[in-house]
């Protein structure tokens, strides 16, 4: 048991185990540089001198990575695995910050088209995974998922400055109220059968509230005088 103990010790510290190459999974192609000045600190460093706890953890400073896993071998081979964030809406400002499915506020290093454009409440942008103030993200980042079906193709605008008055706007000039985050599935099932019975309805009125999904409320447009 002595011997096994030494020669894995020997192994460990043993230049034979030096990281030669670790490949990279998952990783797009604007963080590419940044991972590889990370992984350029365990180049040519034995096995036992290099914590991939710690490894990880630089990895994961940026926001937009959700996960990283670093496995090495004793032959100097290794892997990367990254996932990354995928955003389910854009803030209003700044815009170039995302919204996760889980409500993880994190910055976009890349243009993304055609996401719901989101009103937070009023708190202020900080850094990475910061917003002051508390609001409910993931039930926010749920509802921006299910109103893009139910406004396919088109351009949503998500009103939540006001949590107890979530507004949504599509392509027409109309304004649906949703009220507060509760319910929201059921709400926006209720728009979605009104809208199938009367595809032309927001371009027709000024509001519609299915606040109270039981008893969904129209307003019309005013009447212009002349």
């Amino acid at each position: 048991m002595l011997l096994l103990a030494n020669i894995a010790a020997g192994l460990a510290y043993s230049p034979m185990t030096s990281t030669v190459k670790v490949r990279v999974v998952g990783a797009p192609n604007w963080d590419h540089q940044r991972i590889q000045q990370i992984l350029d600190q365990i180049q040519d460093r034995p096995m036992s001198k290099v914590n991939d706890a710690r490894i990880e953890s630089q990895v994961l400073s940026v926001g937009a990575v959700r996960s990283a896993t670093l496995n090495r071998n004793l032959l100097g081979r290794g892997e990367l695995r990254l996932t990354y964030r995928v955003p389910t809406a854009v803030l209003f400002r700044p815009n170039n910050v995302g919204l996760d499915k889980d409500g993880i506020l994190f910055t976009l290093h890349e243009h993304v088209r055609g996401l719901p454009v989101l009103i937070p409440p009023d708190s202020t942008w900080q850094d990475e995974i910061t917003l002051s103030g508390s609001w409910p993200k993931a039930a926010i980042a749920d509802l921006c998922e299910k109103a893009q079906a139910v406004f396919p193709g088109q351009q949503i605008a998500v009103n939540a400055s006001a949590l107890d008055s979530v507004t949504l706007k599509g392509s027409a000039d109309a304004t649906v109220i949703l009220g507060s985050t509760e319910n929201v599935e059921q709400k926006l099932e209720v728009l979605r059968h009104i809208l199938t019975a009367q595809p032309q309805l927001l371009d027709n009125v000024a509001s519609v509230n299915v606040s109270s999904p039981t008893n969904p409320v129209t307003l019309p447009k005013p009447v212009r005088t002349p």
